[in-house]
């Protein structure tokens, strides 16, 4: 939970900073801020319910000085009419918060230069060209997921020690959703803080291509589950894998 508490944070700390530099550069007394979300979930997904976080305590922070357009559960490939949808609507700063968001973004900051954007994950902020109004922005997470992996380490230990499993049965699950640094890097980290407590614990990922798929997460997880992994991770959206662990431990 300490992950979870930190990632949602430095989300917070990130996002509330943004904007709260654009109240300070376009502040006027009869100047309302316009900032919109472009969401690929929704509350119902820890990755989404970071970022309404910060949306909701900047409503509360700057009250009437800053109105809020939040657009949920916006698949990537459709999000050009959402943004389209933003600026019509006067935004003047744009928060993105998927990955596969980056390109469409960063041409509709190219074609309004009027307008901050700031593109939460991706990494072609200096690639040419380089706009002065499209800003991306990502934490560390692989360090948060090296502690998640000592933690879980910790968890295969006591298994071990206890006789629930052998050494040999030290095989962790991971549900990734893509072959992306992000990704790879993350459950690299995690494999490493496991393998700090128990040195040979292997790790099998399966990659289900989407961010956020509740049933096809779920199901890689009961997948990996049956190959005989008895702690399985991820990085992914929803609660799918969590779920498949917890109902084979009911015996579902």
């Amino acid at each position: 939970m300490k992950k979870v508490y930190l990632v949602t944070l430095c989300t917070c700390l990130v996002v509330i900073a943004l904007v709260s530099a654009s109240v300070y550069f376009l502040r006027d007394e009869e100047k309302e801020i316009t900032v919109g979300f472009v969401y690929v979930g929704d509350a119902s997904t820890a990755y989404t319910s970071n970022f309404i976080d910060a949306q909701e305590t900047i409503q509360t922070k700057y009250g009437d000085q800053v109105k809020v357009i939040a657009l949920n559960n916006v698949a990537e490939g459709t999000e050009s009419e959402y943004l389209q949808q933003l600026v019509d609507a006067g935004c003047d700063l744009i928060f993105t918060t998927s990955y596969n968001y980056g390109t469409v973004t960063k041409e509709f900051a190219e074609k309004y230069p009027g307008i901050e954007f700031c593109m939460a994950t991706c990494a072609n902020a200096n690639e040419e060209p380089v706009l002065k109004n499209y800003h991306t922005f990502m934490g560390k997470i692989y360090q948060g997921r090296y502690t998640a992996g000592v933690a879980a380490g910790m968890k295969m230990k006591e298994l071990i020690k206890e006789g629930v499993i052998t050494e040999q049965q030290a095989k962790i699950g991971y549900v990734a959703a893509y072959p992306y640094a992000e990704v790879i890097s993350g459950y690299t980290a995690f494999l490493l803080g496991v393998r700090s407590v128990v040195p040979d614990a292997v790790m099998t990922v399966r990659y289900t291509n989407k961010w956020n798929d509740y049933r096809t997460e779920k199901k890689y997880a009961k997948g990996l589950i049956d190959e005989g992994c008895v702690i399985i991770s991820q990085h992914s959206d929803t609660a799918g894998p969590a779920t498949a662990c917890e109902e084979t431990a009911a015996g579902a």
